[in-house]
């Protein structure tokens, strides 16, 4: 963990106890809240999934777990062990990698630790070389478990790693990608019922934040051209969590 986060006092008691009641789990973790410099709270960030094959799929795009508020079994954080080539990355590309090699990830759904926000941090000072390994990390795990390369700019937009005006065709084609992704997922994977709702809703959260991303960046000039894309996906604006999460997310970004 950084120096100035704080962990909540039975953080590890809560995450040692969840893995000895469920020993088929190897890495387990919690939401988090944004804390401001001088402590107070400003957002609260709820784990995406909590199921291991929900967190497997989320692994083709993006972070599974928060990394520092993990416990996980040494024997496994031995065998993988950090790969310094995917610099301001490497949670990304570690959990990833033990979630395609069939170790079991897993989430608790409520928030055992405090993550500080500071303008000096490496999400901020390093973000283009986050992105950058991000992207890598996420195209190769789509290559190996799909057997396909997608469309480089298809691909970024679609883990919402992308920035400026891309055309609303590539837009258009990182929607049905992700679809296709799932799709092809829920064929190969023995998905219980409560893990394909886990996708589903990341993936709805997912066009969410593409929607929020292209609507932030859209030619001034034709300021309602965009509409036509919130049609497409109403699903990701749909219900009163769907809400929820946009609110969230808008605080998150004026933190």
């Amino acid at each position: 963990m950084d120096a100035d986060d704080v962990s909540l006092r039975d953080r590890i008691e809560v995450l040692v106890n969840y893995l000895l009641l469920h020993p088929e789990i190897d890495v387990v973790s919690s939401g988090f809240y944004f804390i401001k410099q001088a402590g107070g709270k400003s957002a609260t960030v709820i784990p995406k999934a909590k199921l291991p094959k929900a967190l497997k799929f989320i692994a083709l795009f993006s972070t599974p777990v928060a990394h520092a508020a993990m416990l996980g079994k040494a024997e496994w954080l031995r065998q993988f062990p950090y790969d310094r080539q995917y610099i301001h990355s490497e949670d990304y590309d570690l959990f990833s990698r033990m979630a395609f090699s069939g170790l079991r990830l897993s989430n608790v759904p409520y928030c055992l630790y405090k993550i500080r926000i500071n303008p000096q941090g490496v999400s901020y000072t390093y973000e283009s070389q986050q992105v950058e390994s991000h992207t890598k990390i996420s195209l190769r795990n789509v290559r190996l478990y799909f057997g396909e390369n997608p469309d480089p700019k298809v691909h970024q937009v679609a883990i919402n790693r992308f920035s400026g005006r891309v055309d609303i065709s590539k837009i258009r084609e990182a929607m049905e990608f992700l679809v296709a992704c799932e799709q092809e997922y829920l064929k190969r994977e023995s998905c219980n019922d409560e893990e394909k709702k886990e996708i589903t809703q990341y993936l709805d959260e997912q066009r969410l934040d593409i929607l929020i991303q292209v609507i932030k960046n859209w030619h001034p000039f034709k300021p309602f051209s965009f509409i036509p894309l919130v049609g497409d996906n109403m699903r990701a604006f749909a219900g009163k969590k769907m809400w929820k999460y946009f609110i969230q997310k808008i605080r998150i970004k004026g933190v």
